[in-house]
């Protein structure tokens, strides 16, 4: 990963790292991270990111409570032209499965955007099984 930061003073950082996330593909509450971090930077006031090697670790906080709590406190909050179908939750509380539908993608990014200090996304777009046997006709 690269990124280039900017300070509050308009100083640039560069950083790369790379990083490890090691857990169980169907437990994410098992996931945790191991990150490196390299800073450049000619800003003299931030010359000392040059000189360190950062490490960085962690796991996700996740919650059975947060976003629950935040559609009672503040309902859906889908924006006009995204609409809410239908959801599943898992017995245990830690996964849901949600049904939106909409006609412009950036509509479902800023109703995710939104949500992702308390959830992961995994966004799969789906068609109607008569578009996909439409689709595969002509190969048949």
């Amino acid at each position: 990963m690269r990124i280039t930061l900017e300070t509050h003073d308009g100083a640039l950082i560069y950083a790369s790292y790379l990083s490890i996330i090691h857990g169980s593909a169907t437990d994410v509450s098992t996931h945790y991270f191991r990150t490196a971090p390299l800073f450049e930077t000619a800003a003299e006031q931030d010359d000392w990111l040059n000189h360190i090697l950062a490490v960085g670790y962690g796991r996700r906080a996740g919650s059975q409570v947060g976003m629950p709590r935040r559609f009672r406190e503040r309902g859906r909050l889908a924006p006009d032209g995204l609409k809410y179908v239908s959801s599943w939750i898992t017995a245990d509380v830690t996964k849901c499965y949600q049904v939106m539908e909409c006609d412009d993608r950036p509509l479902l990014n800023e109703w995710m955007a939104a949500r992702r200090d308390l959830i992961d996304f995994e966004v799969v777009s789906v068609i109607t099984s008569a578009e996909a046997a439409e689709g595969v006709a002509p190969r048949l």
